[in-house]
């Protein structure tokens, strides 16, 4: 399974699309780009998937990559 945190994001980010979220994978993408700092990013990821699944807007296959990927960086910021 896929570890790296961007390379999880962009796939959800696919994932997002395909199921025509796309204001969200929008969201993650400019959280990314925007983040100064590896810690900025991570934490604007981390708050904008919260948010993602508060919401219960997406399928339960993609709910599984939400909650893997803020497991993983979760780990980051340990």
């Amino acid at each position: 399974m896929e570890k790296d945190p961007y390379k999880l994001a962009e796939i959800l980010c696919s994932e997002l699309r395909a199921s025509q979220q796309e204001d969200w994978a929008i969201r993650i993408e400019d959280t990314i780009q925007g983040g100064s700092t590896g810690s900025e990013t991570i934490m604007g990821l981390k708050w904008n998937l919260e948010e993602l699944l508060k919401l219960h807007e997406v399928e339960e296959k993609t709910e599984r990559k939400v909650i893997a990927l803020l497991n993983e960086l979760t780990k980051l910021l340990k």
